[in-house]
């Protein structure tokens, strides 16, 4: 492969475990914090990794230093931004966060695709201390909003594994449900989604019946132990398919969601 010619290669995050201390000895010696490649960043580079602990925020603390956050640090690229390293983050989210605002970084920005720093929270935490930060600091007016495929912070976040599997399952989409997020917004098949939907339109519930029943039932459990209205959404009898793509196959899921 020709990485030079190459439009869809993906920039991976560093492979080895001293690469922050070669970054302040070459910074020590002159080197430049803003320069631009192939329109990003540093601070737009991945950086984070799950096999090691986080490093996404004394990475960002070197470039505030060099005044290198700013703006423009948030890229339209829809793989990657310093918001996205942000939120992933791990326990630093937050911190990672407040550190973005201090040095001007606009976080309510909507990216070119149509995603806020909440869908791309929802997304990827965890937990819900981050989008309760988000909710309390001005991003509250975008929890609704839709991207270019009809998508709410609520569709990620019934969708995200990584919430789904914490020890805390979908307390980042009761966060949004209890802070006003709309259960009976639709959106698109998403193409970015590695699940191929028999359906052309679906709520966030809907999605996730669309792909694992159980995962639905489970969050509606989550829903009502937090008190959460969630009304005539588990009260049902629809028949879903979804086919799931593993590596290079295709296995069809189906699901029959019982009447309650």
């Amino acid at each position: 492969m020709n990485l030079r010619r190459s439009q869809d290669f993906k920039q991976l995050p560093p492979t080895w475990d001293r690469w922050l201390d070669v970054l302040r000895l070459l910074i020590r010696y002159g080197s430049s914090t803003h320069e631009i490649v192939r329109g990003r960043s540093l601070a737009g580079l991945n950086v984070a990794r799950h096999d090691t602990s986080s490093k996404v925020l004394p990475f960002l603390r070197i470039l505030a230093v060099e005044n290198a956050l700013d703006y423009d640090s948030i890229t339209d690229d829809p793989t990657w931004s310093v918001i996205k390293n942000a939120v992933k983050s791990g326990t630093d989210t937050v911190d990672t966060l407040k550190l973005l605002r201090a040095c001007g970084v606009n976080i309510t920005r909507v990216l070119a695709d149509g995603r806020t720093v909440l869908h791309l929270t929802a997304h990827h935490c965890q937990e819900d201390d981050a989008l309760s930060y988000l909710l309390e600091t001005g991003c509250a007016t975008d929890i609704d909003r839709q991207d270019q495929w009809g998508w709410t912070p609520l569709h990620y976040a019934v969708l995200a594994l990584t919430s789904a599997e914490g020890p805390r399952p979908y307390s980042t989409a009761a966060m949004l449900i209890r802070n006003g997020a709309d259960l009976n917004i639709k959106g698109r098949k998403n193409p970015g989604s590695s699940y191929e939907f028999h359906s052309e339109e679906f709520t966030g519930p809907e999605l996730l019946k669309h792909v694992r029943y159980k995962r639905f039932e489970l969050l509606l459990d989550v829903l009502d132990a937090a008190g959460v209205e969630i009304g005539s959404v588990r009260h049902t009898d629809a028949f879903y398919d979804a086919e799931e793509y593993h590596n290079g196959g295709v296995q069809r899921l189906s699901y029959h969601v019982r009447q309650q």
